[in-house]
């Protein structure tokens, strides 16, 4: 009985550090570190704010504008995606995820 209760000690200890490691200010990436192409961010940008505002098929059509100028963004596919999944636009957001599997499939 006593092994069982030093494991579980030991066991918590070393779970402290693993829950701490991400525990930064900002959680979220930035898109500064996904392109350097300042058109593709400021339409990302923009894609952003009519999300936070709810308007998801214009935010979709941001994002899907923001990779079409610099496709290393694979994100901005994801979150077309989410975009219109929730404005329940179901086969533009299959075809969004699909386009995701053939870019990273193709890399």
């Amino acid at each position: 009985m006593k092994q069982k209760y030093i494991l579980l000690l030991l066991s918590g200890l070393f779970c402290i550090p693993v829950f701490s490691q991400n525990s930064s200010s900002d959680d979220s990436l930035s898109i500064h570190n996904l392109s350097d192409n300042p058109q593709a961010i400021q339409l990302f940008m923009k894609a952003e704010t009519f999300f936070e505002k709810e308007k998801y098929t214009k935010a979709a059509k941001y994002y899907s504008e923001a990779y079409r100028v610099d496709t290393t963004i694979i994100d901005a596919l994801n979150n077309a995606g989410v975009a219109y999944r929730r404005a329940y636009k179901m086969d533009s957001a299959i075809y969004y995820y699909t386009k995701i599997l053939i870019e990273k499939c193709t890399q």
